[in-house]
């Protein structure tokens, strides 16, 4: 279910009588883990303040525009999305779309004539439908190419604005309308003109289990009261159900509206009197002839620091799973039931810095293509997905090239060749994933760092500070190391670089706009400086002679990791594919075009005149004089 949005400056609120609400979009999560800060190494952790990696990670993604504020999402697949929205303090609208699971986000085509973009449901990867706004008149757009072209489609004479819409079925939506109709439908994908339903109302929320069952509800009329309505025959006939309505004295707006099965439907919103706001959460388990409040509702959370203003969305990615979301005056929460709704479990309220890549006051939508897979838009992207507790997410290796290490994102080390076993963090608990390795000058040491900045020294790698404490605008991505092992700088998403020890700061991308995210860094030995890569392979260069970049090209597959050469002469990287792009140092081979079990996650020289690369599942893959030592693939 996709609905339209409305903004206050500041905070973000229910509009309740008398205008639209804020809506829920496609079924979505947005549960957050809770990081603790890490800022000692390893010998020091301390278990009561820091918590066991997460089966499911948020990591922060970069839409396709800086300053995109996104408002409806919608995913077909793990892999696939199509997001609208508008550039902030722009009129602007804008469309984006991901094809490899938000590795990139790129720039599609507003449909012609749409002023204001209300939301997008793609029921399949090869359909997708945009509702929207002229200055006077609701329309509906479809796309078969996932947003590059659309189609007008035809909506009946009168309907004023598009509001929200539902796409059980590759070929059957609804769409809840102002205006002539209160429901507009298609059986058809729109081929023929979408025909009126007999709603006796206008509509705000459209929700579906089925083709034949839908629901949907007037949010904008009435400030005490609610209307609901269900069809069981395609929209042949709508039946009004029992109204949602507040307690005396109180106002209602409902913000969303999820509906799994025929029986099964949970409306989330807010309640408001004089001042005081509070969140609105009902069931129904009999298609709207009765609702109840589940106990966690009442009261309802307003308690500092974790007062909640209202329940924003609402999504149910299976019959029995859903997840709300809320907003407060310093936290988000999410709650959780695993049982069509007799019982819901308060997830831990969180600050948006827990949610790389969503931050600001405005309305954020969610989608899940499964109960475990979900991406969230807001002003930026982020995308909740297993992460496998073995899964490699770097390597190091020795300074003469005769050994290597692989770091699995749970602190798991794995050494061959030569490079010793000086200690890891497998087993223990993280406030956050290890992202990143480096090793020291002389190969008796290495430095784990985690995605919020925490730092783990082993061997002879001494510890000279993190970020573990300090609130970061993105997390870190990687670390590299001075050559006298005296220091090290870690890097952000944004670019934001973060020095310790003797490494010296030359500069970083922190603060300014970025086409696509910052994924790793390797230092110059030779000046003191470092290189910066982007996932579109774009290189930004810091007291280090800049020797080229893919930033113009187009990518099969997104550059996952880079190396510096040990001659000083330039620089590689590496794509989730296995593409190997050199600059300024010869070329020895690579896996792109080549079969992979697992992406790539990273790479390293091996000498003089060789380099490995590293996949996610530990294989490794040596080119030119680089010898294999091993894996745990």
């Amino acid at each position: 279910m996709h609905a339209r949005t409305r903004l206050n400056p500041g905070r973000r609120r229910l509009a309740f009588a008398g205008a639209v609400v804020t809506v829920m979009l496609s079924a979505g999560l947005a549960v957050v883990a809770p990081s603790a800060s890490a800022t000692s190494r390893a010998a020091t952790v301390s278990p009561s303040t820091a918590q066991q990696a997460m089966p499911n990670q948020w990591t922060a993604q970069m839409a396709a525009g800086p300053n995109d504020v996104l408002t409806s999402i919608s995913c077909p697949t793990t892999m696939t999305c199509l997001t609208s929205g508008s550039v902030m303090n722009a009129q602007q609208q804008v469309v984006e779309a991901t094809n490899n699971g938000g590795a990139l986000w790129t720039r599609r085509v507003v449909p012609t004539g749409m002023a204001t973009v209300v939301g997008v449901a793609c029921p399949t990867v090869a359909r997708c439908y945009a509702i929207g706004d002229t200055d006077t008149a609701g329309i509906v757009a479809v796309s078969t190419d996932l947003g590059a072209t659309w189609t007008a489609q035809t909506l009946p004479a009168g309907i004023t604005s598009a509001n929200s819409i539902a796409c059980p079925g590759g070929l059957d939506c609804y769409v809840a309308t102002t205006g002539s109709a209160g429901v507009v439908a298609t059986v058809d994908g729109g081929a023929t003109p979408w025909t009126a339903q007999t709603v006796p109302t206008s509509t705000t929320t459209v929700a579906c289990a089925s083709a034949s069952a839908c629901f949907a509800l007037d949010s904008a009329s009435s400030a005490t009261s609610v209307p609901f309505y269900a069809t069981t025959d395609a929209g042949a006939t709508w039946v009004a159900r029992t109204s949602l309505t507040p307690v005396s004295g109180w106002t209602i707006g409902v913000a969303g509206l999820a509906c799994p099965t025929s029986q099964f439907c949970t409306a989330v919103g807010g309640v408001q009197q004089s001042n005081q706001e509070a969140p609105l959460l009902r069931i129904t388990n009999d298609g709207g002839v009765t609702w109840t409040t589940p106990s966690f509702a009442t009261p309802p959370l307003q308690s500092e620091p974790h007062l909640i203003w209202y329940l924003s969305s609402v999504t149910c990615p299976s019959a029995t799973v859903c997840y709300t979301r809320g907003d407060g005056s310093v936290a988000k929460i999410s709650d959780a039931t695993t049982d069509g709704g007799a019982n819901w479990t308060a997830q831990s309220p969180v600050d948006e810095q827990l949610a790389p890549g969503l931050t600001g006051p405005y309305p954020d939508a969610v989608s899940c293509p499964s109960v475990t897979d979900c991406f969230a838009v807001g002003v930026g992207i982020a995308h909740y997905a297993p992460v496998p507790p073995s899964s490699i997410v770097a390597m190091a290796a020795t300074s003469h090239g005769q050994g290597y290490w692989e770091v699995a994102s749970d602190g798991t080390v794995f050494h061959y060749g030569d490079a010793g076993f000086f200690g890891s963090m497998g087993g223990l608990p993280l406030s956050a994933p290890i992202v990143g390795m480096a090793a020291t000058g002389d190969g008796l040491g290495y430095w784990l760092v985690a995605a919020d900045g925490g730092i783990f020294a082993f061997g002879d790698a001494r510890f000279y500070g993190s970020t573990g404490a300090l609130v970061l605008n993105r997390p870190i991505v990687g670390m590299a190391a001075t050559g006298d092992g005296l220091g090290y700088w870690l890097v952000a998403a944004d670019g934001g670089i973060f020095a310790f020890g003797d490494a010296p700061f030359h500069g970083s991308t922190g603060g300014m706009p970025l086409n696509r995210p910052v994924v790793g860094m390797a230092a110059d030995l030779g000046t003191g400086g470092y290189w910066l890569v982007a996932a579109d392979g774009g290189v930004f260069s810091f007291r280090a002679p800049f020797r080229g970049s893919t930033g113009n090209l187009v990518l099969n597959q997104p550059v996952v990791g880079m190396e510096a050469d040990p001659s000083g002469a330039g620089y590689r990287f590496v794509a989730a594919d296995g593409g190997v792009f050199s600059f300024g140092v010869p070329f020895f081979g690579s896996m792109g075009g080549m079969p992979l079990n697992r992406p790539m996650v990273g790479m390293a020289a091996g000498g003089s005149a060789g380099y490995w690369t590293v996949a996610a599942d530990g294989g490794i893959f040596s080119f030119g004089t680089a010898p294999f030592f091993g894996s745990p693939a």
